[in-house]
């Protein structure tokens, strides 16, 4: 997989799947570490199986 995530964590969950937190940390003298972006926790899997509506990611050409 290829990405330009951050990826901070992770491990499987119970069917297996990778599971990967990205997290676009950054601190600010002037903000603090509250003032960060959300992270996000990601299910890789095959785009096959993944449900109808979710973010997936692009492919390589």
């Amino acid at each position: 997989m290829q990405t330009g995530l951050q990826f901070t964590a992770g491990g499987y969950d119970e069917d297996g799947f990778v599971m990967a937190v990205n997290a676009n940390n950054f601190y600010l003298a002037d903000g603090g570490p509250d003032a960060n972006p959300p992270g996000s926790l990601w299910r890789i899997m095959p785009a096959d199986e993944a449900p109808e509506g979710a973010t997936v990611a692009k492919v390589a050409q």
